[in-house]
C-alpha cells in the first residue's frame, strides 16, 4: 500500500484535512499521537506496519506527535485528488 493510498483511504473515510484532522485527534488536544493514528487507520484498514511506517514518515521531528504541518503532509491537494 502506498502513501498516495493511505491518503486516500483517510480523506473517503474523515473528509476535508481539518475534519480528519480533527477526527483523529481522539482526546483534542490540538495533535494526532501515533497511537490516534494507528487506531484510525486501522479502523480503514491500513496495515498496522503501513500505519507505523506513515506516522514515521510525516513526523518530521519525531516527537511522536503530528502537528498540524505535519499532519498537512496526510493530507490530499485538489491537483493529487484528481490524478
Amino acid at each position: 500500500m502506498s502513501l498516495r493510498e493511505v491518503k486516500m483511504r483517510i480523506a473517503n473515510e474523515f473528509g476535508t484535512c481539518d475534519d480528519s484532522r480533527e477526527h483523529l485527534d481522539a482526546n483534542g488536544d490540538g495533535v494526532v499521537t501515533k497511537e490516534e493514528f494507528l487506531k484510525a487507520t486501522g479502523d480503514v484498514k491500513v496495515p498496522h506496519e503501513r500505519g507505523d511506517k506513515t506516522f514515521k514518515q510525516v513526523d518530521a521531528n519525531g516527537d511522536g506527535k503530528l502537528n498540524q504541518h505535519e499532519y498537512g503532509e496526510l493530507c490530499l491537494d485538489r491537483a493529487e485528488d484528481t490524478r
